[in-house]
């Protein structure tokens, strides 16, 4: 056998002989809440699951606030990859650092700034053998304000950030002072399991017809609910007869909006539908008219894609991220948050065009096909991971 092959046939034993490298992923939550970033937590741990497969990773998922219970393998086809920590930081901690500390560990992805002051206490990069590296994912009004010392510094040290989009990186790197040649954009997607419409649907809409919001009614949150419902009073008799505002989402803001459009003299073709099921909102999304939510602080707007994978127009405030998803006067209306009378007169313009509202929608559906689904983000996720680990491929 001459050199090389004994060279190589020492490198594959040794390679055969190694144990795998190990990716740890950290999340606040990923089975037992609801919200955008619960879901597309679900979306990472999936991508990740599928990079580590093909790469000989050993994978394993920390979710904080996770009691275990509601585990679901459509996500995390391994159950024994998953650990749940019932709120104890300090156990997340012990795992997380216990992993990053131990030969073999390829990188960590924090799935919030919160919890990315555990990288402060990894091996330095000096270290041998050399440390594992991590990314920090960031959603958008988190980082959008000044942080603790510990977090701030955290996203200074990472040797990667992810923002779900360009307004985000770019604020928080205003702000927090961090290299912007670390960002990585990756921008949200729908989940694996939402059927998106086919393009017929862009035509097709209940009757009598109704305009959609989703969102958790909390109070003293920007997501403009309170001025979608005063510009519904405002457009009311404008539009179909029987028009209606359905509002999905619990909360504890629930009442006063619910006194609100009474008050205006809509409570009666408003509904404030609570907390729906799966299906029950996949079926408000598809009858819809058009979707409203114009909130003032979106980092992306998950909920905008959902939409618009129904072939549903949107109307959304032009601030924050919704811009990098939603195309004015293309899938949808932007308005300025707040301005109760723009939102009206794009609730009446697509109330009473409807060729003008299918085409918002055909061009959204388009959009998200292109775009937003679980496999462009699968790719980008194991782009970003390939960037992170280096001699990875």
């Amino acid at each position: 056998m001459t050199p090389r092959g004994i060279a190589e046939g020492v490198i594959a034993i040794s390679h055969r002989n190694r144990p795998p490298r190990r990716l740890d992923v950290v999340l606040p939550d990923l089975f037992d809440h609801v919200g955008g970033i619960a879901r597309i937590s679900r979306a990472t741990v999936l991508a990740c699951h599928q990079h580590a497969a093909r790469r000989g990773y050993r994978l394993t998922v920390h979710a904080l606030r996770d009691t275990g219970p509601e585990f679901d393998p459509t996500y995390l086809p391994e159950p024994s990859r998953y650990r749940a920590y019932n709120g104890s930081r300090a156990r997340l901690a012990a795992a997380v650092l216990g992993s990053a500390h131990a030969p073999g560990h390829a990188a960590t992805v924090f799935g919030h700034v919160n919890l990315a002051a555990l990288g402060l206490l990894f091996p330095p990069r000096l270290a041998w053998p050399p440390r594992g590296r991590y990314a920090v994912i960031l959603h958008g009004i988190e980082v959008w304000s000044p942080l603790p010392t510990a977090r701030r510094l955290a996203l200074r040290a990472a040797d990667a950030l992810w923002p779900i989009s360009h307004y985000t990186g770019d604020r928080a790197a205003t702000l927090h002072g961090f290299d912007r040649a670390r960002l990585r954009i990756i921008p949200n997607c729908l989940d694996p399991g939402f059927a998106v419409a086919e393009p017929a649907a862009a035509e097709r809409r209940d009757d009598p017809p109704y305009f959609l919001a989703v969102t958790r009614l909390e109070p003293n949150t920007p997501k403009g609910v309170d001025h979608t419902i005063a510009a519904f009073a405002q457009a009311a008799s404008d539009l179909p007869a029987g028009a209606r505002l359905i509002i999905a989402g619990a909360g504890a803001d629930h009442a006063r909006l619910d006194r609100l459009a009474s008050v205006l003299g809509v409570g009666d073709r408003v509904e404030l539908a609570g907390r729906v099921s799966g299906q029950r909102l996949a079926e408000l999304f598809r009858g819809c008219l058009a979707f409203v939510l114009p909130s003032a602080n979106e980092g992306f707007g998950l909920v905008f894609v959902e939409a618009m994978s129904q072939a549903r127009p949107v109307i959304a405030a032009g601030s924050g991220g919704a811009p990098e998803v939603v195309l004015d006067g293309k899938t949808g209306v932007l308005v300025d948050h707040g301005d109760v009378a723009a939102i009206a007169r794009a609730m009446i313009d697509l109330a009473t065009s409807p060729g003008r509202a299918a085409r918002l929608g055909a061009a959204g559906l388009a959009r998200v096909r292109g775009r937003f689904t679980f496999e462009r983000y699968a790719a980008d996720i194991a782009a970003a991971l390939d960037h992170l680990v280096p001699g990875s491929l």
